[in-house]
């Protein structure tokens, strides 16, 4: 048996994911295994509805296939302490980090309320905030800085460590396509520094 250097290791303790065609790990790897595809051929009718253009989806070489990630209309705002008016105004990417990270916690079976817990991580602006909540929440003109608290991707990691307890760092990051491994490098800088006793670390990128 080789020997293991404990003072230098981390372990991996649990883990959470949202991708198409799987809400867990067990499916994730099921499909990858099967080698399935896990896409839709979307209608003419969809992609308009969506907001396609004619020109580019009439044309021979454009690809009409989606990827959908299921189940999410079915966030439980006040699970995390969410009130219905800010409920309204979140990115679909915080409700669903949300989620992953409270799984993730369940995953490790560690019970971290209050301890010192890092959380690292970054997620994609599709402009949810000016597009979406800026513009559109009429009925919430007077509320810009809550827009912002729940919609503006910056404020993602503080939000998901206030929602659920975590009091170590909590920091937004963003590096394009490499995010979540940046995010996954941070985590373990700052637990080889003792800056944390746990961390989470991921990202996440979900457009319409």
């Amino acid at each position: 048996m080789a020997n293991i250097d404990v003072d230098n290791a981390i372990a991996v303790v649990g883990m959470a994911l949202r991708v198409p065609g799987a809400n867990n790990l067990e499916q994730y790897w099921q499909n990858l295994i099967d080698g399935k595809d896990c896409g839709r051929e979307l209608t003419r009718e969809e992609i308009l509805a969506g907001g396609g253009d004619p020109a580019i989806v009439d044309h021979p070489d454009y690809v009409n296939r989606g990827y959908e990630v299921d189940g999410i209309d079915l966030f439980d705002a006040r699970f995390f302490g969410i009130s219905p008016r800010e409920a309204r105004m979140a990115d679909p990417q915080l409700r669903l980090s949300l989620e992953c990270a409270y799984e993730c916690i369940e995953d490790s079976g560690h019970d971290l309320l209050g301890k010192n817990v890092g959380f690292y991580y970054g997620v994609a602006d599709h402009k949810y905030w000016m597009y979406h909540t800026l513009f559109r929440s009429v009925y919430e003109a007077d509320n810009e800085v809550a827009k912002r608290i729940v919609a503006f991707k910056d404020f993602f990691a503080t939000q998901i460590s206030h929602k659920l307890g975590l009091e170590g760092p909590s920091i937004s990051m963003s590096s394009a396509c490499s995010t979540g491994l940046l995010a996954t490098h941070e985590a373990c800088n700052h637990l080889f520094m003792y800056d944390t006793d746990y961390a989470i670390a991921g990202g996440c990128e979900i457009f319409k």
